[in-house]
């Protein structure tokens, strides 16, 4: 699990942010229940996401095992309050291509993290 960086938020804490590990796996299920209720703009809605802790924690792993494949985890006070991922075609004629995913909770939106770079 890589540090990506650390970079200091509108309100002066300190976001870091990381590639995610499988000991992510229960925070990021939590992460995801709280945000598909805060937000109109992600493709699920509150309760309908069906990942068991084992899926969580294979997919995590696959995208540390795949090259054109990212998950991010930003973290205050290590707590989750954003996560980005990429992930790629795996046929050669679309490995160059593929789709983020950003998620950030609702009190945290105001502050860049969207802006932040590795």
């Amino acid at each position: 699990m890589g540090l990506c960086k650390e970079t200091e938020l509108n309100d002066g804490r300190t976001l870091l942010i990381r590639e995610a590990g499988v000991e992510d796996a229960h925070a990021l299920l939590d992460h995801v229940d709280r945000i598909s209720g805060e937000s109109d703009y992600l493709n699920i809605g509150s309760g309908e996401f069906e990942i068991e802790l084992p899926e969580e924690e294979e997919f995590i792993r696959k995208s540390a095992e795949t090259e054109n494949q990212l998950f991010l985890v930003g973290l205050i006070d290590g707590a989750v309050v954003a996560t980005l991922t990429f992930t790629a075609g795996q046929r050669p004629r679309v490995k160059h291509s593929g789709e983020f995913g950003m998620a950030v909770l609702k009190p945290f939106r105001t502050q860049s993290i969207g802006e932040a770079s590795c």
